[in-house]
């Protein structure tokens, strides 16, 4: 082969690779970006409709009235398996329905089905999946979708506060009851 003809293919091919990162680039971009902006306090939280373990369908509208902590995790994360315990207290603690607690999983369905089972989760657990999960995380005010990611909501349906890392017990439990008194 000649030196021209290597240099063509060369040339070719570092063209190929370029217009292949920016389209890549630009793919992933349009992957990440949130289809409606994010919600910052005070805003109504996004809409969403997922399915639970069961199948159900499940929006934020079948929790009006009540102050709400959506949680969004994965089975593979350890700081949100260390909080799945002291959240399921939080939900047992509600029992007189005022409060909700609310899973959202960014994980296959497999893994969060086998991991809600060995911890006997009691409290909504819905399946949002990688990307559906990671625009969803974003339009609730994570736009760097790390987890866990902890999203309080008013009664009236507007985002109250929202928690990136672990949230305590303590924590979690005073800020629905200061949502619920502030909402009387």
């Amino acid at each position: 082969m000649s030196l021209r003809a290597t240099l063509l293919i060369i040339a070719i091919a570092l063209g190929a690779g370029i217009a292949g990162y920016f389209a890549g680039s630009y793919w992933l971009q349009s992957e990440a970006t949130p289809s409606a902006a994010e919600a910052g306090v005070g805003d109504a939280a996004p809409s969403f409709e997922l399915p639970d373990l069961g199948g159900q369908l499940v929006n934020p509208e079948d929790f009006r009235g009540k102050a709400i902590l959506i949680n969004f995790w994965a089975t593979w994360c350890a700081p949100c398996r260390r909080e799945m315990p002291h959240l399921m207290e939080l939900h047992d603690s509600f029992e007189d329905g005022r409060a909700a607690v609310i899973g959202i999983a960014l994980d296959r369905e497999a893994d969060v089905r086998s991991f809600v089972q060995e911890l006997g989760i009691r409290y909504p657990i819905l399946l949002a999946g990688d990307i559906e999960g990671t625009r969803l995380v974003q339009r609730y005010g994570n736009s760097q979708v790390l987890l866990p990611y902890s999203v309080f909501v008013r009664p009236d349906g507007t985002v109250d506060h929202a928690v990136l890392g672990e949230v305590t017990l303590e924590e979690a439990r005073d800020r629905l009851l200061e949502l619920l008194d502030r909402h009387r």
